[in-house]
């Protein structure tokens, strides 16, 4: 089950909750969220014991490097966008989108402050360049968003 949010006209995932047996995962982009579901668990069932919890700070990003490295990738889609080229043009349409509205996003390892905020601000700027740094490298599939891509209208490339 995913918990969504639009903003600028683009539904995004907020947070997951996955069932596997008797665990039940929770997956949030901020604590604040993360707790807010924990209580909603916790009040549908007084029981529910915390196996386990972990937290990763978005604003550092060596965090965000490990927390990638650890995540599993995710499993193959029904539909390839890589065997259909009309999938593989809406993805890339999509995903030219995306960027294009997280350039002026607030984004939380940024401090709250937008991509362009932050290449506007040489105190910034270094909190930005390391966060497009740990970034995977755009890889040529079809919905990669692309480090090199997001420089361009940054000044940064």
């Amino acid at each position: 089950m995913f918990e969504h949010v639009t903003t600028h006209g683009m539904e995004r995932i907020r947070a997951s909750l996955e069932l596997d047996g008797d665990e039940l995962h929770i997956h949030a982009n901020s604590q604040a969220r993360f707790d807010r579901l924990l209580a909603r668990v916790r009040n549908l069932d007084p029981a529910a014991t915390v196996l386990d919890e972990t937290r990763e700070p978005a604003g550092d990003p060596a965090s965000m490097k490990r927390l990638a490295a650890r995540t599993p990738a995710a499993p193959n889609a029904i539909l390839d966008p890589a065997a259909d080229p009309a999938l593989a043009a809406a993805v890339e349409q999509f995903t030219a989108q995306y960027e294009k509205a997280w350039l002026d996003d607030p984004i939380p390892a940024l401090a709250g402050y937008t991509p362009r905020q932050c290449a506007n601000d040489p105190t910034r700027r270094p909190d930005l360049i390391a966060l497009l740094d740990s970034f995977p490298e755009d890889d040529g599939r079809p919905g990669t968003m692309s480090p090199a891509r997001l420089r361009v209208p940054l000044g940064l490339g």
